[in-house]
């Protein structure tokens, strides 16, 4: 594994080249990455396609090399041997209809050599198929009443493309066995090869509400991406009138379309057929009750209560009836457990009105509200919370307020500090900001106040137009700036004055920039897999203008306070100055030292993109050290 990372990462030509470098080497893992690699780029390329095809039957991977020729077949669909080799390995994958319909085109269209060939293997097919179905229709007519006998006929039917035959086996298995709903998934699949939309919709749509997840599934991928018109329903309960799941989503349809006596009905038949389907007995209940028959919704809302396992339901018939909410709390936690922030938000929102001065619920409520990103409100019960007598709880909340205040403060300071030793640079840095924000109600902007420290201790000097050639602007920089947020992206821009600390003229300093960050996975100090991306724009004035991308991403394992990672790091520049181009990769350890405090040990492999004026050699390795330091008050 290791050998073929190194493989595609030391690749300088293109992948399709170095694949076939690969190739000729016998190193077929290899080979196939980065065939699959120059194919991303290229998928319309032909001929490395089929060639990735031969190399992954090399290895025994038939299935891999016949979806490789079925790509490649899609932009060259007169190839004839490239349709020979995908027909021959789906016959061999036992899709016997695909490779005949192939068979059968080339016999007529192909080169006289594929011809032949071609009319070999559709004979041999063909006559298979024949044999069967003459066989099967004849025990058809001994034994009509068998469904195992029409689901084979409709099987071998389909197989040589006689779709209508096949699909009145199916219906006719589907008829004698109407508890097994696979046969509405190959109902559904010869309508829709036969071009006859309707019935296959009908068909699909009852399939997809299949007991077995299997078929269910495999239904939704064959539907169209919309959802169902109401005659659709119709269409598909008249070909499985027993299906419970597909009638109660007609019942919710008619809700949602405000025609509540038309639901009432179709509920009804749905407990006839499953008295113990719970949502639509509480919905038949909610219906009557709203048209004033208390004792006809009662009836059925006390079975539920009685009867249903389901908390949450409970607890929204509770209230449909104005009794006690004390299952509210209970399906809020069962909810909040499952991630259904929303549902447990209702619900703990429905407890706390019948219990106003429960601490647990308040600071349930914070954090169910901060999980959902709506801090302003969350911040409202976290201040209250922090005020119960129990300590254990005052001291949480406590705490998740002192952590919220200072984003809803007027004024928010901000901290943050990264010393660093890098050994490509044979030097330290030290990079830090103090940030006075100021919060102007709901506007989306923010002014702030800044003062950055930046410096170095290196003497190896980038082109001269850079900073009098320093590797920083070794300086003190106030600046007065704004940001903002614009989604998950944010926006900043900053008007300050470049201060050295030697000998030099002060400068104007304009920057601005677009940074985005997002983590998945268990941070520290949880224990679990994690991934961390971040991408930033930055434009600056005093390195002539220009503007520096940077791309950081690393994943790995959070062990509680450390965490073990892969870095992959990008940086270019407008202006493709050698020292603002290159890519890094390599392991690295973080430690939290101290809460606000992380220590960070990264080896790193790097190559300078762009070589003109390099002082170096282009490829380099880096031992880095850093700290961060961060802290908002």
């Amino acid at each position: 594994m290791h050998a073929l990372i190194l493989t595609l990462w030391l690749a300088q030509t293109s992948p399709l080249d170095s694949a076939y470098a690969e190739l000729r080497a016998k190193r077929y893992d290899a080979a196939i990455l980065l065939f699959k690699k120059g194919l991303a780029e290229n998928p319309a390329a032909v001929a490395p396609r089929k060639d990735l095809a031969y190399t992954l039957l090399k290895t025994g991977d038939p299935d891999g090399a016949r979806e490789q020729f079925r790509l490649a077949l899609e932009h060259a669909p007169q190839d004839h041997h490239l349709a020979l080799e995908y027909a021959f390995l789906s016959f061999e994958a036992k899709e016997r209809r695909i490779a005949r319909l192939i068979f059968d085109r080339i016999r007529r269209e192909g080169s006289p050599e594929t011809r032949a060939t071609a009319q070999t293997a559709f004979d041999n097919i063909d006559r298979e198929l024949a044999a069967g179905l003459e066989r099967w229709q004849q025990a058809a007519l001994q034994s009509p009443g068998k469904f195992s006998i029409h689901q084979e006929i409709g099987h071998l039917a389909e197989e040589r493309d006689l779709l209508r035959l096949a699909a009145e086996h199916y219906a006719a298995a589907w008829k004698l066995r109407p508890d097994m709903r696979e046969f509405l998934l190959d109902l559904g699949r010869v309508y829709t090869l036969a071009g006859e939309a309707e019935p296959a919709f009908a068909a699909l749509l009852a399939a997809s509400h299949a007991t077995e997840p299997r078929i269910a599934e495999r239904a939704r991928t064959l539907l169209p991406s919309r959802y169902p018109y109401l005659y659709e329903f119709e269409a598909a309960l008249t070909l499985d009138a027993a299906n419970v799941s597909l009638r109660r989503e007609l019942g919710f349809l008619l809700l949602a379309m405000n025609q509540p006596d038309q639901a009432e009905k179709v509920f009804v038949r749905v407990t006839e057929l499953a008295g113990n389907d719970w949502p639509s007995l509480a919905q038949l209940g909610f219906l009557r009750l709203k048209r004033g028959d208390v004792e006809g919704a009662k009836v059925l809302l006390d079975r539920v209560l009685a009867q249903s396992p389901d908390v949450e339901l409970k607890a929204r018939v509770l209230e449909a009836l104005g009794a006690n909410q004390s299952p509210a709390r209970a399906a809020g936690d069962q909810s909040y457990s499952k991630g259904y922030l929303n549902e447990a938000l209702r619900l703990y929102r429905l407890a706390q009105e019948r219990d106003p001065d429960d601490p647990s619920l308040l600071l349930k409520l914070g954090w169910t509200l901060n999980m959902l990103k709506r801090d302003a409100e969350a911040i409202n019960w976290f201040d209250r919370a922090r005020h119960a007598t129990d300590p254990k709880i005052a001291a949480e909340a406590e705490q998740a307020y002192r952590n919220l205040r200072p984003q809803f403060a007027p004024v928010r300071l901000t901290l943050w500090s990264l010393p660093m030793y890098s050994t490509r640079w044979r030097a330290g840095f030290s990079y830090s900001q103090v940030k006075s924000e100021f919060r102007l109600g709901t506007l989306p902007i923010k002014p702030y106040l800044s003062l950055r420290f930046v410096g170095d201790t290196g003497t190896l000097l980038r082109q001269a137009s850079v900073v009098n050639g320093a590797l920083s602007e070794r300086a003190v920089i106030p600046a007065f700036g704004v940001n903002g947020r614009l989604g998950p992206v944010t926006l900043w821009g900053e008007a300050g004055l470049t201060v050295p600390f030697a000998a030099g003229p002060r400068r104007a300093d304009y920057r601005a920039g677009a940074s985005y960050a997002k983590s998945f996975g268990q941070s520290m100090p949880s224990h679990g897999w994690f991934a961390t991306t971040t991408a930033d724009a930055v434009f600056v004035s005093r390195f002539d203008r220009n503007t520096l991308l940077y791309s950081q991403n690393r994943f790995g394992y959070s062990f509680g306070r450390a965490q073990l990672g892969w870095n992959s790091n990008l940086t270019l520049d407008a202006r493709r100055f050698w020292w603002g181009n290159f890519v890094e990769a390599g392991p690295g350890i973080k430690l939290q030292v101290a809460p606000k405090l992380v220590l960070s040990v990264d080896a790193l492999r790097g190559r300078h993109l762009v070589i003109q004026d390099l002082p170096m050699a282009p490829i380099y390795y880096d031992l880095r050290v850093s700290l961060w330091y961060a802290a908002t008050y």
